[in-house]
């Protein structure tokens, strides 16, 4: 663009009023913004004890990759909707799930275990609340003392608060789900 800026200053006032730079502006743009860098996924891989609470993100969520294994590790949407992936995830004393009004997209790829912590659902899913699980891999979620994947007493990472034993929306479109309910529940509701 400055090559052609200074040929065009080389010009007469007539020869300029002949030209539309605008296209050129408008390349120019067209390639700085092919140009830009692009952000990607975050990955992250969980320790004892990781705590992951996803809230709204201006401009969408780029994506939330989990992989690792630990004990007492939250993973918990408060708000928005995101893109999560499980890749070869494997929590005992789980803290997982959606907040009413938010959503998770969950993409599982290879083998995943999420086992709840006490009294919670393995993926808290509450009225108001929705996971649409995609993927090739596998996940087997258990409750402790609630469903596999749905309401509870409890929310997780909110000691002790009280849960919604009534189930949002679950959509599977593939991956292979095991889901057993704990003390006579449901394993998915």
């Amino acid at each position: 663009l400055d090559e052609i800026l200074a040929l065009y200053r080389e010009l007469d006032e007539d020869e300029q009023g002949q030209i539309d730079l605008s296209r050129i502006y408008a390349l120019q743009g067209a390639l700085d913004a092919a140009n830009a860098p692009v952000q990607a996924a975050e990955e992250i891989t969980i320790y004892n004890s990781t705590e992951k609470i996803l809230s709204e993100e201006t401009g969408g969520c780029l994506g939330h990759t989990f992989t690792g294994t630990a004990q007492r590790t939250t993973i918990y949407v408060e708000s928005g909707t995101h893109n999560v992936t499980f890749s070869s995830l494997n929590i005992l004393s789980a803290n997982v799930g959606i907040a009413p009004g938010a959503t998770m997209n969950l993409t599982i790829e290879g083998a995943n275990t999420i086992q709840a912590s006490s009294n919670l659902a393995g993926i808290y899913v509450p009225a108001g609340a929705t996971l649409i699980i995609n993927g090739p891999g596998s996940l087997d979620v258990s409750g402790d003392g609630n469903a596999g994947i749905g309401g509870a007493d409890n929310v997780p990472g909110e000691n002790g608060s009280e849960g919604d034993p009534n189930c949002g929306t679950v959509v599977i479109n593939g991956g292979t789900i095991t889901a057993p309910g704990g003390s006579s529940c449901a394993g998915i509701g």
